[in-house]
């Protein structure tokens, strides 16, 4: 029993909670119940009282980790965080609860212990609706997805054919041309060569994008993968001349990814760096860090920066500020992302640098 202060004192005091409490002395017995509690447990305050935390919260799913929930709030004197479980009524209805615990300490020793039940059962099937919701729009997206991708390939195929013999017949005349043939001007013609390789160099964008889908998912660490990107980009600063000086800093982590399509992600992020740095050279900043459903990853850089005007834009198709390029490579970063069901985030300064910050869920069934 709570050897200094009687049961009416508490069970008045309780009674006041809107949510569910219980009063637990060290013997494991339950000594005050609120009606809350005993409303939401599906019994009576009477049937609460004298029985042990055990039997009384017999309905609970998750029972071997409540054991250990409660466990620790005994032997500590500590708050707990709190415990979500599902629990069984004896009416068999089926509840949604958060408890917490507090203990209860008089001259520095603990003689009993508070658990306070949150009733979340409403808040709970909001979630599940939610999410009920979020997939099935997940499920229409990938469905226009899948159809844009087949007219996009049907496209880039009938486009493809008359445009190789358009860009055959034009260098064809042109080599004539340059051999004194008459009647061929070979500037017109280099014009012509020129719009057919920049439209080939499209059609080859648009068939790229629509074959960036997941094809192999599997269980993968996230350095592993980071340094085959930054191995690809090394060859290219040593063809170039240039120098990137790194600072990777990652929370080791294995997660369910494709590794192809995620080595290309990083690998366009680090070539848009590369040619944001002024002289060919500049800094490159790699954090990883875990959260509990997400890993984010940052790749920041000390290049030129993006116009502000720009920003709002550099994840859509074709849109490009360079002399030379499609302007696809954000576009594909973006929809590999979207593929893992994760977020793209995208800040910059000019003068200052570009932040890419990716999200990744840790959830296997994520990529189902």
């Amino acid at each position: 029993m709570l050897p200094l202060i009687n049961s009416s004192y508490f069970q008045n005091l309780v009674e006041g909670f809107t949510n569910g409490v219980l009063i637990v002395n060290t013997n494991g017995e339950v000594y005050v119940a609120n009606t809350a509690a005993a409303h939401t447990l599906g019994c009576t305050v009477d049937q609460c009282n004298g029985k042990s935390w055990r039997e009384l919260l017999n309905g609970i799913v998750y029972s071997l980790q409540f054991e250990g929930f409660m466990r620790d709030a005994t032997s500590t004197d500590r708050c707990n965080l709190p415990f979500f479980t599902p629990y069984i009524r004896p009416d068999g209805q089926t509840r949604y609860l958060n408890l917490s615990t507090s203990p209860l300490v008089e001259w520095n020793k603990l003689f009993g212990i508070m658990i306070l039940i949150t009733d979340v059962t409403p808040l709970h099937h909001m979630h599940e609706r939610e999410k009920a919701i979020l997939t099935e729009n997940n499920k229409l997206q990938h469905e226009r997805y899948e159809s844009l991708q087949n007219i996009s390939q049907a496209i880039a195929h009938q486009i493809r054919n008359p445009m190789m013999t358009i860009g055959g017949f034009a260098g064809l005349l042109l080599r004539r041309s340059g051999n004194g043939s008459k009647g061929c001007d070979s500037e017109f013609l280099e014009g012509i060569l020129d719009a057919s390789r920049r439209l080939e160099e499209i059609v080859n964008a648009v068939s790229q994008f629509t074959s960036l889908s997941i094809r192999d998912p599997k269980p993968l660490e996230i350095g592993g993968i980071l340094d085959e990107a930054r191995e690809t980009i090394a060859a290219r600063v040593a063809e170039n001349g240039s120098r990137i000086s790194w600072d990777v800093r990652l929370e080791p982590v294995s997660m369910v990814l494709d590794h192809a399509l995620l080595v290309t992600a990083l690998q366009e992020i680090m070539e848009n760096s590369l040619e944001a740095f002024e002289n060919g050279s500049g800094r490159m900043n790699v954090r990883g860090s875990k959260t509990q459903e997400n890993y984010l990853l940052v790749l920041a850089d000390n290049g030129i920066g993006i116009e502000a005007g720009h920003l709002p834009y550099v994840t859509d198709p074709f849109f490009t500020t360079k002399a030379v390029g499609v302007g696809m490579g954000l576009t594909n970063v973006e929809r590999i992302v979207r593929e893992h069901k994760g977020g793209l985030f995208i800040s910059s300064r000019q003068g200052v640098g570009t932040t890419v910050s990716i999200e990744l869920p840790l959830d296997f069934t994520s990529l189902g």
